[in-house]
């Protein structure tokens, strides 16, 4: 917007035009004064001007991948590749109801019984929970009410505690979730978005190493997906391993059949691609910073830890975590005169299946 006229040089313009009309006899001077009635209507047709400027700003920001934004972002895709954005997506996970006596015998938790873990997350199931008359213990699928990643509720060994909302048939009946939920996630980001958009040109060659990534990839839920060829022998086997993982580095049952149901549109006919679920690997980070000077260090030094983790948080499954990535995010900090990685001392190579993920807690500056 700054190389854009302002509402001044439309006005200067305008006050100029004017002057130059022949057989005008409005003195300069009107013009600039302030509530005279030349003044108003040059004011008042800047004013509308800037606004066309500023909508003709905005139309053809909304024009580049590189520039568009929000709704307009959203048009230009659907538009040009037909895709939209993936909206927020509920976490999913398995509930699994014990009760230590078949006292009360036979009876039913119906579909959308509602229960509500400690951290405040309410819950719904998406199946009958059906207890046979001497049946212990039961397990149904579940999902979050609400949409986020707030959903992604830690299993019960991890310490979440569930009450019940929707009473049960058998008040002695307790509940546990064996596996944390997965596939909450927010709304998908702009440039999230864009980065997924740029990859989908390639996919249009289905059942290449892309196209897998983006089917999976595309389901809300799925931060990260990595397909790996299997081989025998150093020769292809005829099937593929996918590895995906939530935003949260989290991945369960659910959520891989989400996968598999949506690339049939995208893996090759007749070649098994065997969904699995990856995981995360935390990677502490350690660096020495100097400042220049009037540089207000402390909030330097919380903007270095953010933008780290930012980088560090979107490898995709199997991705090496490159120290130059480290060095290039520190510096991008402004105000540093002088960055030195300490640790890693190295590149970092994951395991097959593993994403690499960081915190501001785990990224030392300082030595703090």
């Amino acid at each position: 917007m700054a190389d854009l006229p302002t509402r001044a040089d439309l006005f200067r313009v305008g006050r100029t035009a004017a002057l130059g009309v022949a057989n005008v006899s409005i003195p300069a001077a009107e013009f600039d004064r302030e509530g005279s009635n030349a003044n108003l209507i040059l004011a008042l047709t800047a004013v509308m001007g800037e606004e066309v400027v500023r909508e003709s700003a905005l139309a053809m920001r909304d024009l580049f991948l590189g520039t568009a934004e929000d709704t307009g972002l959203d048009t230009l895709v659907f538009d040009r590749f037909s895709e939209v954005r993936k909206p927020a997506a509920r976490a999913l996970g398995t509930i699994l109801y014990t009760r230590a006596t078949a006292a009360a015998g036979a009876g039913i938790i119906s579909t959308g019984a509602q229960i509500k873990s400690g951290g405040g997350v309410i819950v719904e199931t998406t199946a009958d929970a059906n207890f046979g008359a001497t049946a212990l213990t039961v397990s149904t699928s579940a999902r979050a009410l609400l949409s986020g990643e707030d959903g992604n509720v830690p299993s019960t060994t991890d310490g979440t505690t569930w009450t019940y909302i929707t009473q049960p048939f058998d008040a002695s009946i307790t509940i546990s979730n064996p596996a944390t939920f997965a596939g909450g996630a927010n709304q998908e980001e702009d440039r999230d978005f864009v980065r997924r958009i740029q990859n989908y040109l390639p996919t249009i060659r289905r059942g290449i190493q892309e196209a897998i990534e983006f089917g999976a990839a595309s389901v809300p839920g799925v931060d990260t997906a990595q397909a790996i060829e299997v081989t025998t022998g150093g020769v292809p086997a005829a099937n593929v391993e996918l590895f995906v993982i939530d935003p949260l580095g989290e991945s369960n049952a659910l959520l891989l059949q989400l996968v598999r149901n949506n690339l049939l549109e995208y893996r090759a006919l007749g070649i098994p691609v065997i969904v699995k679920g990856g995981t995360t690997v935390l990677q502490a980070i350690s660096l020495t910073v100097t400042f220049n000077a009037g540089v207000d260090t402390l909030s330097a030094v919380q903007l270095v830890k953010a933008t780290i983790a930012d980088q560090v948080n979107e490898l995709q499954v199997d991705q090496l975590l490159n120290t130059d990535l480290i060095i290039a995010a520190a510096r991008s900090v402004p105000g540093l005169s002088k960055v030195t990685l300490i640790s890693p001392a190295g590149d970092v190579t994951p395991s097959t299946g593993q994403a690499i993920r960081t915190n501001a807690a785990l990224v030392k500056v300082n030595g703090a």
